[in-house]
């Protein structure tokens, strides 16, 4: 599905809902209830989406499936929160 985001400038980008395991939903469902205290997290609407992986990107739908998506996102945030696997010694 095709959304418009953007504050001053609308940019049109892609986005991918995908369903999770069951394992990942509870996981998640049990984190959110462990900090219910939060305003944000008590509503059914919130649980529900817990169960859905979201993803967003300009990346034309012909040029990467869901699948690779995921995978993209996978390996950024491994870097994102890996910087010295993949800088090495250039930090």
């Amino acid at each position: 599905m095709w959304v418009r985001l953007g504050v001053k400038e609308k940019i049109k980008c892609r986005l991918i809902a995908v369903p999770l395991p069951e394992q990942i939903i509870n996981q998640r469902r049990r984190k959110a209830k462990k900090n219910r205290n939060s305003k944000a997290n008590n509503s059914k609407k919130y649980f529900e989406l817990l169960s859905y992986g979201v993803y967003i990107t300009n990346v034309e739908e012909g040029s990467w499936s869901p699948k690779e998506v995921m995978k993209a996102y996978r390996c950024r945030w491994y870097i994102v929160v890996n910087p010295g696997f993949y800088w090495g010694d250039f930090i």
